[in-house]
């Protein structure tokens, strides 16, 4: 009662209601004839247009991978550079005021002095840590290329 058979497909198919009058099923109903406009629009490519685009793909990719690189070359200077004369800087100011306190004293005590200071200063923590600090971010940086280059050789 609440079935009827397909007149296009040939199968039963349930009705909604009993007073339905449908003679043709959900599914080919839903069937529908493409827009011969749509149709016309649709292009297909060619291969040798995709391997142009890869190519193209391919060449953009080494642009961004030498760009990164020379962005993290040129931070990486700046920071060392800062780091270099803030360090240079610090050690001169001390070398100028012991020479300056020493112009009084004997000549033999500055030149102990001085020999001291530059023993101490090649033995200094501080130099030790910056040295790791610049070691960690070379580490860091090389990490960073590897990858790069393990993304575009893929």
């Amino acid at each position: 009662m609440n079935t009827a058979e397909c007149i296009k497909c040939g199968e039963n198919f349930r009705k909604f209601s009993t007073k339905s009058r449908d003679r043709v099923c959900h599914e080919c109903k839903r069937v529908k004839p493409r827009n011969y406009k749509q149709v016309a629009k649709i292009v297909e490519v060619t291969n040798s247009d995709l391997e142009a685009r890869v190519i193209a793909m391919e060449k953009s990719l080494d642009a961004l991978h030498t760009v990164i690189g020379v962005q993290i070359n040129q931070t990486v200077g700046h920071t060392v550079e800062y780091i270099v004369d803030d360090i240079i800087d610090k050690k001169f100011s001390e070398l100028k005021t012991t020479l300056s306190s020493s112009m009084t004293k004997n000549k033999k005590d500055t030149i102990d002095e001085v020999e001291k200071m530059l023993k101490a200063d090649s033995t200094t923590k501080a130099v030790g840590l910056l040295k790791g600090q610049l070691t960690r971010q070379m580490k860091a940086i090389n990490a960073l290329r590897q990858e790069i280059e393990d993304i575009h050789n893929q």
